[in-house]
């Protein structure tokens, strides 16, 4: 591993931790607007598994858009 690498690994958290962190830091939002919220991370996570470990150093704007686009697929074809 390169120090680049172990630069984007160290020190971060992973994507299901770091919603849990953000969810903790909207609490006083509407009631509305924060169940959204969980349900956008938790859809997120239903339709990529591999995303809850994923650290978000890692993730690049790809990465996330691929994986709000395979959550709102998934979605779309449930209905």
């Amino acid at each position: 591993m390169g120090a680049d690498a172990f630069s984007k690994v160290s020190e971060t958290e992973e994507f299901g931790v770091a919603s849990e962190l953000f969810l903790k830091t909207k609490e006083h939002l509407r009631r509305v607007s924060y169940r959204e919220y969980k349900e956008m991370f938790n859809r997120m996570m239903r339709a990529s598994p591999e995303l809850r470990h994923m650290p978000l150093r890692q993730m690049e704007t790809k990465d996330c858009i691929q994986f709000i686009l395979r959550a709102y697929k998934t979605m779309q074809k449930a209905e």
